[in-house]
């Protein structure tokens, strides 16, 4: 890809390489920066992550976005991807890591990068993702999540692709998903403000997010 990207642009510039925890695996990316620091070009690898979610940081509808902005870049001027808000700060932070390298490379004065936790200690608490599914209106309704050490949760992504459009799938929205957060499961339908025109979604998606808690009680 950089290949092609150098023979369409004439650029010659290096790229440097970088990466950052995301909420399973490392996001890796790949930059080349101007004499500015401006990126002119970026590829991530979020292999290690959810594929129905955090994939999504891959495509060009994401990534398009850092093109122009100059190093360190802060995920207040970020699109998050809805549902991989984990996946999509990992991308910032990698490419900060990546510019912090460039800059040492370059013998430049290192500029103030947004904070973040120190990578080794990220990795040495895993964060495990706990899937499961549950029959919505029309197809399956799926969950990633995760909780803590008192079954609170954590994270939380949706997928129900094979909802329709408009209302089952309104369970993948943020207004829906974000009110979990902090939740401590088993959860109970009266708690939850179903997603506009998608009350069997919403119970499917309850009714996931209790199976994987017993997954996750069953690990312990």
């Amino acid at each position: 890809a950089y290949e092609q990207w150098l023979q369409a642009t004439g650029k010659t510039v290096e790229t440097v390489k970088g990466s950052a925890k995301g909420l399973i695996g490392l996001v890796n990316v790949e930059v080349a920066f101007d004499e500015l620091g401006k990126i002119l070009f970026l590829i991530v690898d979020a292999s290690q992550e959810t594929e129905a979610f955090g994939s999504q940081v891959e495509k060009s509808s994401f990534r398009d976005q850092f093109l122009g902005m100059k190093a360190p870049v802060d995920m207040a001027d970020v699109d998050a991807v809805s549902g991989a808000t984990y996946s999509s700060e990992a991308v910032a932070e990698g490419i900060n890591n990546a510019y912090l390298l460039w800059l040492q490379a370059n013998g430049k004065a290192a500029e103030t990068v947004p904070a973040q936790e120190d990578a080794a200690q990220m990795d040495a608490v895993p964060v495990k993702c706990w899937s499961a599914s549950e029959e919505g209106f029309s197809g399956l309704v799926k969950v990633d999540v995760v909780f803590d050490a008192e079954g609170k949760i954590k994270s939380l992504s949706v997928a129900a692709e094979d909802e329709t459009p408009g209302f089952g799938q309104n369970v993948e929205e943020s207004s829906f998903r974000d009110q979990f957060i902090g939740m401590k499961a088993p959860l109970d339908m009266a708690d939850i403000d179903v997603a506009t025109y998608a009350t069997i979604s919403s119970t499917a998606a309850v009714k996931a997010i209790n199976k994987a808690y017993e997954l996750y009680l069953q690990s312990k």
